[in-house]
């Protein structure tokens, strides 16, 4: 089965695929995590939000 197949679990199929390289595991989470800043920001601006970063 290839891990990009499509269906359910997908993510968790890449994560487990990748969980032999710790490296790139945490390239990954650091990727996941700077992608849901953005998202959050960009939603924030865009219901007129400020964003306050101390």
């Amino acid at each position: 089965m290839h891990i990009l197949s499509g269906g359910k679990r997908i993510f968790r199929r890449f994560k487990d695929a990748l969980s032999s390289d710790s490296e790139q595991l945490e390239r990954y989470y650091q990727f996941v995590e700077e992608q849901n800043r953005k998202r959050v920001s960009n939603w924030l601006k865009s219901i007129e939000v400020k964003l306050i970063l101390e």
